[in-house]
């Protein structure tokens, strides 16, 4: 319970049963536990006193029940595993930090079964405002608000009670393995393990007298595997017994584990019919132990029903490090109440996520409608579970299994030809030679001419030579179709014409540069002919003129 709580429960005062007060108790005598794990002055070790004695004081079982509580953690299965070491416990009942309350708590429970006047919605909204004030408080009578502080402390000592039953379902594999060795790995339940533990006791031998009996505890096929395993065992090793007085004391924690889980029933069977007069639809969907943890988790039903979903899986949890021990290998970090629900809690990884989206979407939904008071018989809340498994069992189904898609049936269009003249004309140009079809047949009984290509490969002429005869000649009857010959269409008639003509100018230019140039070089000869006879003539002259100047 929070801190804002156990401030509220304290104002509320004592529930007439008893004025100890617990604040004292739990610093003069609940303070620490010894090595056996039990309080020291608890309910246990005074009413043993008690009985020793014929009587004397005994501690308040409300104010240890409440003390348990409030240290949870120190009974938690994996702290106790830790703190104790089961092989050097001789009788765990004696360390049960539950047996002495189990008679207050069903004390508890009898008396508030029949009082159905308690109005625990006006309680609950008390609760989550905190505005009501000690006169308003003081109005509830005595036993509504010891009934309110039980119903409060359901979830948390079903989790305690969960725990002890565990520890001792280890104490009595350990012990009564070195009788029927393979009875852990069958049967895995800790209430069926105890249940056949006290039915067969340790008369392996004459299993099979009790097989109408195991069929009334564990289904047909883990009779059958028990019974062979319980032979097996008999056949293979040494029928080893444990003595009277240590049996007994396996015959002890086997019944307390029974009676514990009878607790547990009528727990569940009070919260139950507490909260369908409530909460009848979340009741419906997450059942009543979970239900009454969300709604003290969140305060009360209004909290409940506007608190957004997806803050839902987070109400409950302790640690939301991811540094934490096993936390590194889970998919989920918000394992809260909700996560540990029957309906997320067995499911594969894989899927409980969505499934916890899923879960958190209809109990915000529920929880509007039981604010509202619509559907008070969990009507609603039962078609809406009935959607969730719905929803898981397509979560789980495997993937569907698509065959292959057989092809589309082809459509052959018809094809487009064209019939006539032309048609009949480009097939007869296209169509086989006879003498190809020649070359394709062969003379029955005489070798066949070949020749080699320029590949060197061998290329058989069948008959295209003819026929040999006796006489060495051969004769060859093949009709040349001259309708067939080799053609030029139009269109390339034309090219030709154009590239021919192309080829004739460019040889017309050729020949009329070749001209040109001739001329040229014939006049440019010309005139240098003149031009040299010109210069001499200069010189001639000009050299006759020197010599008369100088005569």
């Amino acid at each position: 319970m929070t801190d804002y709580e156990n401030e509220l429960l304290a104002d509320f005062g004592s529930d007439g049963e008893s004025d100890v007060d617990v604040e004292g108790i739990e610093d003069k005598n609940l303070e620490v536990e010894d090595e056996n794990g039990y309080v020291p002055g608890g309910p246990r070790e005074k009413s043993s006193e008690s009985s020793e004695t014929g009587g004397g004081a005994s501690l308040d079982p409300g104010a240890y029940l409440r003390h348990l509580i409030s240290n949870s953690s120190i009974t938690s299965l994996q702290k106790s595993l830790e703190t104790f070491d089961i092989s050097k416990i001789y009788d765990i009942t004696k360390d049960s930090k539950v047996l002495p309350i189990i008679g207050y708590l069903r004390d508890k429970i009898s008396s508030y079964q029949d009082d159905m006047r308690t109005d625990y919605e006006e309680l609950m909204s008390t609760l989550t405002f905190g505005t009501s004030s000690n006169s308003e408080v003081s109005e509830h009578s005595s036993s509504e608000i010891s009934q309110y502080q039980f119903i409060l402390m359901v979830n948390e000592i079903s989790s305690i009670i969960n725990n002890e039953v565990s520890f001792i379902h280890a104490f009595n594999t350990l012990h009564y393995k070195v009788v029927f060795r393979e009875l852990e790995t069958i049967v895995s339940n800790p209430v069926d393990y105890a249940r056949i533990m006290l039915l067969i006791e340790q008369d392996l031998s004459s299993i099979n007298k009790y097989q109408e009996d195991l069929k009334s505890i564990v289904s047909n096929e883990k009779v059958l595997v028990i019974t062979m395993s319980a032979i097996q065992q008999v056949q293979n090793s040494s029928d080893f017994k444990l003595s009277e007085p240590d049996f007994n004391t396996l015959r002890k924690s086997s019944s307390l584990v029974l009676e514990l889980n009878e607790l547990l029933q009528d727990l569940s069977v009070f919260i139950s019919n507490k909260l369908f007069r409530f909460a009848p639809n979340i009741n419906a969907i997450v059942g009543p132990i979970t239900t009454s943890q969300l709604l003290t988790a969140s305060g009360s039903l209004k909290q409940l029903s506007i608190t957004p979903s997806c803050n839902l899986p987070s109400l409950g949890v302790k640690d939301l490090s991811s540094q934490t021990s096993g936390s590194t290998s889970r998919r989920i970090r918000q394992t809260g109440y909700l996560y540990h629900n029957e309906l997320v809690n067995q499911l594969p990884e894989e899927i409980q996520k969505p499934v916890l989206r899923i879960l958190s979407g209809k109990i915000t939904l529920a929880a509007r409608v039981d604010l509202s008071k619509n559907a008070t018989d969990g009507s609603l809340g039962s078609k809406y579970r009935l959607d969730i498994e719905n929803k898981i069992e397509k979560l789980l189904a495997p993937p569907e299994n698509r065959g292959d898609k057989a092809l589309p049936i082809p459509m052959d269009p018809k094809s487009k030809k064209r019939g006539g003249r032309r048609f009949r004309k480009a097939r007869e140009r296209l169509q086989m030679s006879d003498l190809r079809k020649a070359q394709n047949k062969m003379a029955f009984g005489q070798q066949e001419d070949s020749i080699m290509d320029s590949f060197g490969e061998e290329i058989g002429l069948g008959m295209s030579r003819g026929v040999s005869t006796a006489g060495g000649s051969s004769s060859l009857n093949i009709k040349v179709n001259n309708r067939v010959g080799g053609k030029v269409s139009k269109a390339m008639e034309a090219r030709l014409k154009n590239e021919e003509a192309n080829v004739n100018l460019d040889n017309f230019l050729q020949n009329t540069n070749k001209e040109e140039r001739t001329e040229r070089n014939a006049t440019n000869d010309a005139t240098r002919r003149i031009n040299d006879e010109r210069s001499e003539s200069k010189w001639f002259s000009g050299m006759k003129r020197k010599r008369d100047t100088n005569d």
